[in-house]
């Protein structure tokens, strides 16, 4: 599989000032990046989904924090047709299957999936087979962002068995970029993760920081499919991550001293108590 070092996707990839690039990637995850709750009955929105992406089956071929509290959703279902926990999972997990096939980064995959979460916290009167044109569409979208373009449509039709078609991925691409407003450069938990790792150099031995750095990264991975976590702030999942990370580095890797500095340190770039009740929740909800 490939991780993230290559891919950073944001508005403004300059990071030369580390707690300036921090303070706006918050400002973005707080503005244009949030997404809602859209698993419950309160949340509202008009559908032109369902007019523009008729039924898959029906057209055969020619893809402080401000935080809200985690809770455990079981399986639970939204007003939009047979949309749940499960098969949200189901597919974030097929986007990471059809990623390490093609041995793209998996980066793309949270910036994908941050596009889906955005557009149906907008939207209503979904079904799966809706969902599952968008998530090929929006896997397509990030691919092709990210510079890699090894995505196509007629790829992704292919790998969706052909339940869709990519004239119908076309239109769902520009009703994407339409609910999402265009923002299609979420500050995702893997780039926080990148970034706020970067005080480790020169506290520790380059393998251990980038060890401590694809833990925490895999763990940002493992969020991405629980839907728990959609709520919440990207930061706050990295440093939740980068915190367990930290825990299977031991004091002759990270000396006390070091490991203290670097704690200060990363709870002085995201201005918040990284021992709150709060991060301690998400650290045990990504064990």
């Amino acid at each position: 599989m490939t991780r993230f070092s290559s891919f950073c996707p944001s508005d403004d990839s300059s990071c030369e000032n580390l707690p300036e690039c921090i303070s706006r990637m918050q400002q973005q995850e707080a503005t244009a990046y949030t997404c809602g709750d859209y698993l419950v009955p309160e949340q509202q929105g008009t559908s032109d989904v369902s007019q523009a992406c008729t039924s898959a089956s029906t057209q055969p071929n020619q893809k402080g924090t401000g935080q809200s509290s985690l809770r455990d959703n079981g399986s639970s279902r939204c007003r939009n047709k047979n949309i749940d926990t499960r098969c949200r999972q189901q597919l974030c997990e097929w986007s990471y299957r059809v990623v390490d096939h093609f041995q793209i980064n998996r980066g793309i995959v949270l910036t994908a999936w941050s596009f889906i979460d955005r557009f149906l916290a907008t939207r209503g009167n979904c079904n799966t087979k809706i969902l599952k044109l968008a998530a090929a569409t929006a896997l397509h979208l990030a691919d092709k962002i990210s510079g890699s373009r090894l995505l196509s449509m007629d790829v992704l039709v292919k790998l969706g068995r052909n339940e869709f078609s990519t004239l119908q991925m076309s239109k769902m691409e520009i009703i994407l970029l339409s609910a999402l407003k265009w923002h299609v450069h979420p500050p995702t938990s893997a780039r926080f993760v990148q970034e706020l790792v970067r005080p480790l150099t020169g506290l520790v031995k380059p393998e251990v920081a980038k060890t401590l750095t694809d833990h925490a990264l895999f763990l940002t991975e493992i969020s991405v499919c629980d839907y728990n976590f959609v709520t919440q702030k990207p930061s706050i999942i990295a440093v939740a991550s980068i915190l367990n990370a930290l825990g299977s580095i031991d004091s002759f890797q990270l000396p006390t001293d070091s490991r203290l500095r670097f704690l200060q340190e990363l709870s002085s770039l995201v201005n918040m108590d990284i021992d709150s009740n709060h991060v301690n929740c998400m650290q045990t909800k990504l064990w």
